[in-house]
């Protein structure tokens, strides 16, 4: 509830609003990145493959491209890579193959 109350705030503040009103919506469009790293995150941790979480890491990749071109330079790429790094270099590689089937399903 904290969470919907604070969205709900955000979302009819004054600034917000006037970012819209201008056709910025950059802010929009950033809503599926953590939702999309809750995915890989999940997908990860798990032993055996967990598709419900790599179909949704998958698809949760491709809807936060649909903003913008930009968001995948800048924001999805830099943390896919640094989160598939850290990945390696705890040599988790379960991790890593569920990391990449989710990408590649995206």
């Amino acid at each position: 509830m904290p969470a919907f109350l604070a969205g709900l705030v955000f979302a009819f503040y004054p600034a917000f609003q006037g970012q819209l009103g201008a056709g910025h919506t950059g802010l929009l469009v950033l809503w599926p990145v953590p939702l999309y790293l809750l995915a890989l995150l999940r997908a990860s941790q798990s032993e055996r493959p967990r598709w419900s979480w790599i179909f949704g890491a998958g698809a949760l990749f491709a809807i936060s491209l649909w903003g913008s071109l930009l968001l995948l330079l800048y924001i999805v790429l830099p943390v896919t890579a640094l989160f598939l790094l850290c990945l390696l270099v705890r040599r988790c590689w379960r991790g890593v193959l569920w990391g990449l089937l989710g990408l590649a399903l995206g």
